[in-house]
């Protein structure tokens, strides 16, 4: 055979893989922690401390006013309701009492026997009174001060509410009945039970009379 004449040697790693793992590329080494964070210099974290303050202080003040818009307006309204509380007459019926407790308008006499309930409430800004047919809102504009003074109240047309007059309240009630009206008057018939007794005793006697007679 001659013999084989030798391998010819392996050639490595590069020369018999073709230079190396097919571009895996360096190995780089450990990862480097110690420059994955850093801590910001005092001057950076004073002025970030200083920013949180600013906006925790800026909510709080947030907080304050809108509480503080909310107290006014309840106290707004409180002062309207008390404004309107009592029993009122009507101007130019005085005989149509509105009655107030509270949010509730009772309205009573006048031309309907019937009693009406209607409900007074809050609404833009404004005391409006709900008659369901119509409503009014009052008049702000001439109401004195304080509340003890109001001895009339003013309730224009709403908008948008169906036609009607205008409604004046007067502090008041509404005038007594007439002597009589209203009254059941009793009648005692005891006069006319012992009128008839009476007669029954005489009716006897005279019987008795005529048979001692005869």
């Amino acid at each position: 055979y001659g013999g084989y004449g030798g391998y010819g040697g392996y050639g490595g790693y590069d020369g018999g893989y073709g230079g190396g793992c097919m571009g895996c590329g360096d190995y780089g080494g450990p990862p480097n922690f110690a420059t994955a964070w850093t801590p910001d210099s005092p001057e950076k974290e004073a002025a970030k401390q200083v920013g949180l303050a600013q906006r925790k202080a800026a909510l709080r003040d947030k907080t304050a006013i809108s509480q503080a818009q909310r107290n006014a307006q309840m106290r707004f309204e409180k002062d309207m309701y008390d404004k309107v509380q009592g029993t009122w007459i009507d101007e130019e019926d005085p005989t149509t009492c509105y009655t107030v407790e509270g949010s509730l308008c009772t309205v009573s006499g006048g031309e309907n026997a019937r009693v009406f309930r209607n409900r007074i409430s809050m609404y833009n800004g404004e005391l409006v009174w709900d008659a369901r047919r119509f409503w009014h809102s009052l008049n702000l504009k001439d109401l004195p001060a304080n509340k003890e003074d109001i001895k009339r109240l003013e309730w224009v047309l709403g908008q948008g509410s169906p036609q009607t007059r205008d409604i004046v309240w007067l502090r008041g009630s509404p005038p007594a009945a007439p002597s009589g009206e209203g009254v059941v008057k009793l009648i005692d018939f005891s006069a006319d039970k012992d009128a008839a007794g009476d007669a029954a005793k005489k009716e006897e006697s005279a019987g008795d009379a005529e048979a001692a007679k005869a």
